[in-house]
């Protein structure tokens, strides 16, 4: 399977989704995207903000994807698309994407309610940046994303066109 027209198909759903005018906030977003992915990717798990922990200010990524019991891909979502996101605005989230290793709790026994089993995040685990806002932002330019990274990008015309909106997935190309 192609990867990356895999996730182009699932990017696709999600923007009939959001052009349908009822997907209004990250969480319809997220609702979005996680119920494409789990059709396009039905083999797989996808788990949405997993609790990875009692750490004070533990980071929890918005979905992960899971491929025999490893962490195969981890996403983070930021929804704007009244205005433009600054760059800045997504460091945090393209830090905490780079910075996630190691085992982390993802599933439950469901008889009992408690976490049942860590998985090992992959060494070549996929990290995702999904961004919706407006076309001028840099948030949604490849260049502003670190090498790597795959950007899931919906950008936003400030003004009302035929063809509304400019959706993609490509791989980040900031350089060194």
């Amino acid at each position: 399977m192609d990867l990356m027209n895999a996730f182009r198909r699932v990017w696709a759903r999600v923007r009939e989704t959001y052009e349908s005018g009822y997907m209004v906030y990250e969480r319809g977003l997220q609702a979005a995207l996680y119920e494409a992915l789990r059709r396009e990717f039905s083999e797989r798990r996808v788990v949405a903000e997993p609790h990875w922990g009692e750490v004070e200010n533990q980071q929890v990524p918005d979905l992960v994807m899971v491929s025999r019991n490893e962490i195969s891909d981890i996403f983070e979502l930021k929804f704007s698309p009244h205005w433009s996101l600054r760059i800045g605005s997504i460091e945090h989230d393209m830090r905490k994407l780079l910075e996630y290793n190691g085992e982390k709790p993802v599933t439950l026994d469901p008889s009992t309610g408690q976490f049942d089993q860590y998985l090992q995040i992959r060494a070549d685990c996929r990290r995702h940046c999904v961004v919706v806002t407006k076309e001028n932002s840099r948030a949604v330019q490849p260049e502003y994303i670190p090498d790597g990274i795959i950007l899931w990008y919906g950008r936003v015309r400030p003004e009302p066109e035929p063809e509304p909106t400019d959706w993609g997935v490509c791989i980040g190309q900031m350089p060194d």
